[in-house]
């Protein structure tokens, strides 16, 4: 029987949303979206997406702090969200939607507890490692963090039917309704000839520090460079920046090399394509830093804020290095999961 699905997309940068649509492109039945922030403003031009409530960060420097999960307008959110059940209730009862897929959204959990609503849990967060961060030599910020991570993702496990995670590093494994799979990326038959360096900042504000630095380094760096997610095309010479492109893995193709903030799927899709990339995860991000854990030893990671004096070091070091890193990811033994992916989901 071929079921009618509902995915709930986390809207905080562009990783989770792309990592959705990779799958639901593979997805059988009727395939509806809800989300919040890039992921409704990415979702709304490609499947029938209803806007929701979600949560926001006010910091626009590259740091997280967890008292800032506390702003006003979170709780705002979290009354709207209420309304949102019910909207959402009303989508699945109207469609007769059978499985609901998400990211960790809370209020995926409370719509599929109704009747015989299958629920999909996909995420890519280290439990091991979170734990280690709680009782780790790490700051308030980022134990108390990762307790809220782990709380949220284990409580995502108890009420999931199917848990899926995507693993960086090929590896794969099966125990009961928990699957571990190969990378979950986009594809494209597509390609842009560009020869760049390309700036990810995943549509976080957060890397706008980055790439403010990265073009006043521009011209001394005598490189072509293209930022994805910045605010707006400046009209340098040798720098061109999107606000949104859709098409980042038609770039990443001819791409020198990458550098980016440290997401689970913009690392992904730098390892599937072969491509040297430099990372700089959010500080006190624990999905973040343990992403960037998970890959150190192939690329390079500066876990702090660095000056415009180390980031031109860096980028030089990439470069110079590239050939070396590259050869790295080709030892890697890289499985494809998003096929997997959707045969699990189909077959609940």
């Amino acid at each position: 029987m071929i079921k009618n699905k509902l995915i709930i997309s986390t809207g905080v940068g562009y990783g989770h949303v792309t990592r959705d649509q990779a799958i639901a492109e593979k997805l059988s039945g009727k395939i509806f979206f809800a989300g919040y922030g890039c992921s409704y403003n990415y979702l709304k031009a490609f499947y029938p997406t209803i806007k929701i409530s979600g949560i926001r960060f006010s910091d626009a420097r590259n740091i997280l702090k967890f008292r800032k999960l506390f702003i006003p307008a979170n709780f705002v959110s979290l009354f709207y969200s209420i309304f949102d059940y019910f909207r959402l209730r009303k989508l699945i009862k109207k469609e007769n939607i059978k499985v609901i897929i998400s990211d960790n959204e809370p209020i995926a959990k409370f719509l599929s507890k109704k009747g015989e609503i299958k629920s999909v849990l996909i995420h890519n967060q280290n439990l091991k490692g979170l734990w280690k961060i709680i009782k780790g030599d790490y700051n308030s910020d980022m134990r108390l963090l990762a307790k809220l991570t782990k709380s949220l993702i284990e409580w995502g496990h108890k009420n999931a039917d199917l848990v899926i995670t995507p693993s960086l590093l090929g590896k794969t494994e099966h125990k009961g309704r928990y699957y571990s799979v190969g990378s979950i990326v986009r594809k494209s038959e597509n390609k842009v000839s560009n020869n760049a360096i390309l700036v990810m900042l995943g549509g976080s504000r957060f890397g706008l520090f980055m790439a403010d630095k990265i073009i006043k380094l521009a011209e001394e760096l005598n490189e072509q460079f293209i930022i994805f997610g910045y605010k707006e095309d400046l009209g340098l010479k040798n720098v061109k920046a999107f606000k949104f492109n859709p098409n980042f893995i038609d770039y990443l193709k001819d791409a020198k090399a990458v550098i980016s903030l440290s997401g689970h799927s913009a690392i992904s899709e730098c390892l599937v394509h072969k491509k040297a990339c430099l990372i700089l995860p959010i500080q006190n991000h624990v999905e973040q830093y343990l992403n960037a854990k998970t890959v150190e030893k192939i690329y390079p990671v500066i876990y702090t804020e660095p000056s415009e004096k180390e980031l031109k070091r860096q980028i030089k070091l990439l470069l110079k290095n590239r050939t070396k890193i590259e050869n790295k990811i080709k030892k890697l033994r890289l499985k494809e999961g998003t096929e997997l992916a959707a045969e699990l989901i189909n077959n609940l």
